[in-house]
């Protein structure tokens, strides 16, 4: 058990220490086959519908502003997903 939370604390320590923006590089640089990419464009514009009716039930002022702010990014991932599938 020892040996176990020790390697998890090197695994923190060693994210906590690594280049945020080579992480974020990476994670800009995912590459999608056809059918991926249907998947993933699919899963958006269901969460983009599901914040949409989110918002317009929600009472909160900055809670709605957080969601409009999550579905403007979504809908952007999204249209830059269905461009590089033209």
């Amino acid at each position: 058990m020892r040996v176990l939370v020790s390697a998890i604390r090197d695994v923190r320590s060693s994210l906590a220490d690594a280049d945020e923006s080579a992480i974020i590089e990476d994670m800009a640089n995912l590459q999608l086959d056809e059918n991926e990419a249907r998947v993933v464009a699919e899963l958006l514009g269901s969460a983009i519908s599901d914040l949409g009716y989110e918002i317009a039930n929600t009472d909160s002022a900055d809670y709605r502003d957080g969601l409009k702010s999550k579905k403007a990014t979504a809908a952007a991932v999204l249209k830059r997903l269905e461009e590089a599938s033209a």
